[in-house]
């Protein structure tokens, strides 16, 4: 991996600068994991920063100063990813409410997994994309999956329209199942919301960065700040 020197010690500082770029004061709160990208991968394993010990396993992926808020994790496009296992902590759709947040710049037009659920390719869970083109999207190729525990991965798209390659983007998505609705924000911007109804998000399986596992589709780009959380964050929290 690559990294400028004196990275080591910037955890505290990468925090301080999510911040200010937007992140309320708490958002610590609800965090099942953190990748802010800023430290260096110890015998191939990125740590969590939230706490919950969902330590990531490196396959490709290199760090590199050019992210959004410090470092960044660079994809290929070719054999990079991140797999996390499965854990209780992580499976925050058996817990209700989630959101998954994370920092983008992806380099092509092609599909573009940046979060996946899966264990087989049969057996694949909650995903968040960019570029997707898959029916299910309607056109809105940048959003969530929110394959439920049933397997139906038909009616729980929540997407907005794809964004300009090879420049920084914002993307999160909410789901609260108390109320069935599911937002999806683009660059701190509101962008769209749909009634998904009362389900159980599929998120019990090893979680997959920067790869759909199994059929070789791969992220091209850079990611930082990947944000994995167990409640629904509300408008205010989202950063820009």
């Amino acid at each position: 991996m690559s990294k400028t020197i004196g990275w080591v010690a910037a955890a505290t500082t990468a925090w301080l600068c999510s911040v200010g770029v937007g992140w309320a004061a708490d958002a610590n709160d609800g965090l099942a994991l953190y990748f802010s990208c800023d430290r260096e991968a110890v015998s191939g394993v990125i740590t969590d920063q939230s706490g919950q010990g969902n330590h990531g396993t490196v396959q490709g992926a290199t760090l590199v100063p050019e992210g959004r808020i410090g470092g960044a994790c660079r994809f290929d496009g070719v054999d990079d990813s991140i797999v996390v296992p499965a854990s209780g902590s992580l499976d925050v759709g058996q817990q209700g409410p989630l959101t998954l947040a994370v920092w983008y710049n992806v380099a092509t037009t092609a599909q573009g997994p940046i979060l996946e659920w899966a264990q087989s390719l049969q057996d694949t869970g909650v995903h968040l994309w960019v570029n997707t083109i898959g029916w299910q999207w309607n056109g809105r190729g940048t959003g969530a999956n929110l394959v439920d525990t049933s397997g139906d991965e038909n009616t729980r798209v929540i997407s907005a329209h794809d964004r300009p390659i090879n420049t920084w983007h914002h993307l999160a998505v909410t789901y609260d199942q108390a109320s069935g609705l599911a937002q999806v924000f683009v660059d701190g911007r509101f962008a769209r919301a749909q009634k998904l109804g009362a389900f159980t998000p599929q998120t019990g399986y090893p979680l997959h960065i920067g790869d759909r596992p199994f059929d070789h589709q791969i992220f091209a780009g850079l990611l930082d700040e990947i944000r994995v959380y167990r409640r629904a964050l509300s408008r205010e929290e989202i950063p820009s």
